[in-house]
């Protein structure tokens, strides 16, 4: 679980205030369901490079928080860019090698 502390809470429900935004670890269905937040640009050359896809990394978000998607669009980018950092580091953490036991 990551627990993202709001820089600026947000409006929710019943007006309450959302100060903190808990998003749980990814499953497998939800990456079979949504995929990477990122996809693969290949050049002419030969090279290529990573590019972010806003859209899926919002798919992400809304899938991981237990909340009402629609008071997301209440938050700053300051905010918005912690989510994001939250997801991308779910992933990296996932790829990085298994300590040896």
């Amino acid at each position: 679980m990551k627990q993202i502390k709001l820089e600026k809470p947000i409006d929710g429900p019943n007006g309450q205030k959302i100060e903190t935004i808990a998003l749980r670890p990814p499953r497998y269905g939800d990456y079979i369901d949504i995929g990477l937040p990122s996809t693969f640009v290949v050049l002419k050359d030969g090279g290529g490079f990573e590019q972010e896809t806003p859209t899926v990394i919002r798919d992400w978000i809304e899938r991981l928080w237990d909340g009402d998607p629609n008071f997301l669009y209440g938050l700053s980018l300051r905010d918005t860019l912690a989510l994001r950092d939250a997801v991308i580091d779910f992933f990296r953490e996932a790829r990085a090698p298994l300590a040896p036991e």
